[in-house]
């Protein structure tokens, strides 16, 4: 005799109704403590050139954008007329030179963008600003707080408020 259609049916075991889904199918990020972007492939590239040392060429095309005499440069790379010299001869700059190359270099690649050319920012970087106290620009950029300071400056000109 065959079977009913009621015994091929499968047997369901009754049980509490659905409540919150499993933790596991929560998702996460809910719970991670909110982090901090992940730096860029091209800032991480440029500290591990950094890191590597730059190659001298980076200080030329740097002392072709200033213009700054020899002890100028000296003075804003932290390091002795002397020192400078032997730089130039060799075939790679030590990491901490070739960081403050770059700062400089995107320094004077800002500044030249704000004012509209090189030679223009130049002009400006020479002569005495109120917002400095009435120093020049090139008088702090020789640290990086006096960078950051001249870089704030120039955001300022940048975007019209008077500096």
């Amino acid at each position: 005799m065959p079977k009913s259609s009621a015994s091929k049916r499968p047997k369901v075991a009754h049980s509490a109704p659905p409540t919150a889904p499993p933790l596991a199918q929560e998702p996460l990020v809910a719970y991670a403590p909110a982090l901090p972007p992940a730096p860029a492939v091209a800032d991480l590239q440029r500290v591990m050139r950094v890191q590597g040392g730059l190659a001298t060429r980076a200080l030329e095309r740097l002392e072709g954008s200033t213009a700054l005499s020899d002890d100028d440069m000296a003075r804003v790379l932290g390091i002795s007329l002397r020192t400078l010299q032997r730089k130039r001869a060799q075939p790679r700059l030590d990491p901490q030179l070739s960081d403050r190359v770059l700062q400089l270099d995107d320094l004077y690649a800002y500044g030249a963008d704000v004012f509209g050319s090189l030679e223009r920012f130049r002009l400006w970087v020479s002569e005495p600003t109120a917002a400095l106290g009435h120093r020049r620009p090139v008088d702090v950029i020789d640290t990086h707080s006096g960078v950051e300071l001249v870089e704030a400056l120039l955001g300022r000109i940048e975007h019209g408020v008077l500096a």
